[in-house]
């Protein structure tokens, strides 16, 4: 059994790997991708297993670009985020979909046959920064067995999350005085301009706290 597992949800990558895949595009100084430094800070801070959440139809394309190489490193398995694998009692509501799903729940719902430990999730296309996989670990692995499960969240400063290149959504966080989440709203198109946090609208710009904590869809299960 895993001491505690990291899940990359990547299904949400084109049908096709080349230019343009964001998630694929080398960023590093000998052709790392984002994955990669995920994977490299997450061993770091102690993780022991990473489970990809891909489709099928990306199987081959995937390994040949970072699963071959990762499996050399760690303990690697693959979760496949499918139309059809959802809850037996929704089944008959989504009848004739086409289109692939993209919502963290369903993706997760896949791992169950692949994750036996605590485990943390995140996505393909973010980077979090070696902190945040330390705290993470540390949460997961030092929690006492307990008959209720037990859910965190890694949040992060606003401020620290915004982009010089554009707008960018963020899932904007109240936390209430017990360090516990008591609502989350997730917030498009948050630019950053002299130093501030701003929306842009059509009735008048919105000006956020630039210290809120905000999500990046980094969060941990343990049961």
């Amino acid at each position: 059994m895993s001491k505690a597992t990291l899940v990359i949800m990547a299904a949400g990558i084109g049908s096709r790997f080349g230019g343009g895949i964001k998630q694929l595009a080398p960023i590093g100084p000998n052709g790392e991708i984002i994955m990669d430094y995920s994977i490299y800070d997450a061993l770091e801070a102690g993780f022991d297993k990473v489970v990809f959440v891909i489709r099928k139809d990306l199987e081959k394309d995937f390994k040949e670009i970072i699963g071959n190489r990762i499996e050399k490193e760690v303990e690697v398995a693959y979760a496949f985020q499918e139309l059809d694998d959802i809850p037996e009692k929704f089944s008959g509501k989504f009848t004739g979909r086409t289109k692939p799903w993209g919502g963290t729940g369903q993706a997760i719902l896949c791992c169950k046959d692949v994750v036996d430990a605590p485990f943390l999730v995140i996505n393909a296309d973010d980077y979090y920064g070696k902190e945040a996989f330390k705290e993470a670990y540390s949460y997961l692995t030092n929690l006492p067995s307990a008959d209720i499960m037990q859910i965190c969240m890694v949040s992060f400063v606003l401020k620290n999350t915004l982009s010089d290149n554009g707008g960018v959504t963020r899932g904007v966080c109240e936390v209430d005085g017990h360090g516990m989440l008591a609502d989350i709203e997730e917030t498009h198109n948050i630019e950053k301009e002299d130093g501030k946090a701003v929306i842009h609208k059509e009735d008048g710009d919105v000006f956020l706290d630039v210290d809120s904590p905000v999500s990046m869809n980094m969060w941990g299960n343990y049961t």
